[in-house]
């Protein structure tokens, strides 16, 4: 074998290396955001149908990113499922993140370390295996507050949130549970609401969701309704009718 012909095998191998590299980190990265999400949306109601939603697409995303592990061994062209990443999967699960932080299920930390990592993710497959830049996920393309739009990550990662990898060792370094302090606001609020409604189901024999949104106008009715289900649900309240025409009264075991 002549010298060229063992240089060409060695450029060869380093490629081959640097690409299986890649591939790993892509695969790690990849895992711990998924990791993250699923125990983000542990925040969100299991009947709420964003946290179906986004679970779907984190469960496509790691999909995908096996079939691009794969794909790189056996040769393949990957392009078709980095173009559905970069311009579907990626975009709509920041999207979702964005709503899921806009509807009050989850904070705005937790939802700018997820989002901005998901954004980097898309820019790596981009620049590696260059798909169309125009498909980066960008701020303005998307459904993300405002003030969540332009908040920067610059503060977690000095403050540890990141290793040299982005993403925290385990994903729950990511979620931030609610502190003694959030917690009492949040039963202060419930017994706000609870109390409305026994009151006044003191004075009427029945109550509509609109009645008490009266009661309570800085609650919205979607609110108020779940706290009313919630009540039947427990046996406090019995429940006649169906969605709007809802009507409840005492149950008897509270009378």
């Amino acid at each position: 074998m002549d010298n060229n012909q063992k240089g060409q095998n060695n450029d060869l191998n380093k490629m081959s290396d640097t690409n299986d590299s890649f591939i790993e980190f892509f695969v790690k990265k990849s895992e711990k955001i998924s990791g993250a999400i699923y125990i983000l949306t542990n925040f969100i109601p299991a009947n709420e149908p964003l946290r179906k939603k986004i679970r779907k697409n984190v469960l496509k995303l790691l999909s995908d990113t096996f079939a691009v592990k794969r794909s790189s061994r056996t040769g393949d062209n990957v392009s078709n499922i980095i173009f559905i990443m970069t311009s579907q999967t990626i975009p709509e699960t920041v999207s979702l993140l964005g709503l899921s932080h806009a509807s009050g299920f989850i904070t705005e930390m937790n939802s700018t370390i997820i989002i901005n990592e998901l954004r980097n993710l898309s820019s790596l497959l981009v620049e590696r295996f260059g798909t169309n830049k125009s498909l980066l996920v960008s701020r303005e393309d998307l459904f993300v507050p405002r003030e969540l739009a332009n908040k920067s990550t610059e503060n977690v990662v000095n403050k540890g949130y990141f290793a040299d990898s982005r993403l925290p060792s385990t994903p729950r370094d990511v979620v931030k549970r609610p502190s003694n302090t959030d917690g009492a606001r949040v039963i202060k609020k419930k017994n706000e609401r609870r109390k409305a409604i026994l009151d006044l189901l003191n004075t009427k024999s029945d109550i509509g969701v609109k009645d008490v949104h009266v009661s309570l106008p800085h609650y919205s009715e979607k609110t108020l309704q779940r706290e009313l289900i919630k009540m039947v649900e427990e046996g406090l309240l019995t429940k006649e009718g169906d969605r709007r025409w809802s009507r409840y009264s005492l149950a008897k075991a509270s009378l």
